[in-house]
């Protein structure tokens, strides 16, 4: 019992969190006639780490093959934004449409916050490359 003591202690002082078990509450049972059940597999990870992953969840599979079931731990998919726009690395080698775009670039004359113009400034750059890519289907 003094491991599982000193184990929970040092839990405790390196202030690490045990993510909580999404899907089921038990990990394990034991088969028999005096039925247990146990949450074998745990996460324990850092503030620091949570810090950056705030939706990380742990998830329990289905069972398998084994005696118990699996866990995974997971990062719920992020929507960052709409897709701007795609560009493939050939149409960098045409001058033409580089130029075209530094002075659409240059000459936007975008207003408000750092964020908006960026957004102003990559929509019309989109614009220009989608009516560039028109003239010159390749």
């Amino acid at each position: 019992m003094g491991a599982i003591r000193n184990f929970n202690f040092f839990v405790i002082r390196a202030k690490i969190n045990d993510i909580p078990l999404q899907g089921m509450a038990f990990t394990w049972p034991n088969f028999r006639d005096n039925a247990a059940w146990s949450r074998l597999d745990r996460f324990l990870i850092s503030p620091e780490f949570l810090s950056f992953f705030q939706k990380l969840c742990q998830r329990g599979l289905p069972r398998s093959v084994l005696d118990q079931n699996q866990t995974v731990l997971e990062v719920p998919k992020i929507d960052w934004c709409p897709i701007l726009f795609h560009l493939f690395n050939f149409r960098l080698e045409d001058t033409k449409m580089i130029e075209g775009v530094r002075k659409g670039w240059n000459n936007c004359k975008a207003i408000g916050s750092a964020g908006g113009i960026l957004v102003d400034k990559l929509k019309m750059v989109k614009a220009r490359l989608k009516r560039w890519n028109r003239v010159n289907k390749v």
